[in-house]
């Protein structure tokens, strides 16, 4: 899995967020959280966004007072430092890194889902490349019912 530092430094357009705590927060504890990753295939599979996995928590935690990172356009100062369409991209390159990682390939389009008014309209749909060079896989067990909790 990729670092934020590695992330943020993997293109220009994601430099900015490097200085960002907010940004940080996503990327490791939204983005990368194993739920929200496999929620995000979910998605995939069923040809949808795999933004819809997280938006609703990205946006709520972009718009909280005092954040740095925002996801509408937003005057630089004032502690904010990625505002507008350079956030979304960074979010949208953010879940592209996590998937990436899973062996899955941007395919597409669609429309995100949210919850809640969200500035997210549209985001990649993957789909899974078994010649990716994946770095992890979801992996799905069945054990006997006494075991459950072993692995939960």
């Amino acid at each position: 899995m990729m670092t934020f530092e590695a992330f943020c430094n993997s293109r220009s357009l994601y430099k900015p967020a490097e200085e960002s705590k907010v940004a940080r927060f996503i990327y490791e504890n939204i983005i990368m959280k194993k739920d929200n990753r496999i929620m995000a295939v979910a998605c995939a599979r069923c040809g949808q966004a795999s933004l819809n996995a997280v938006a609703a928590e990205v946006t709520l935690i972009c718009s909280m007072k005092g954040s740095d990172f925002v996801l509408t356009e937003k005057p630089a100062g004032k502690g904010i430092k990625v505002s507008g369409r350079n956030a979304l991209q960074i979010v949208g390159g953010m879940m592209s890194a996590s998937m990436r990682s899973l062996g899955w390939i941007p395919d597409g389009r669609a429309r995100v889902s949210c919850k809640i008014d969200t500035p997210f309209t549209t985001g990649r749909v993957y789909k899974y490349d078994p010649n990716c060079q994946a770095e992890e896989a979801i992996v799905e067990l069945i054990v006997p019912k006494e075991e459950e909790y072993a692995y939960g």
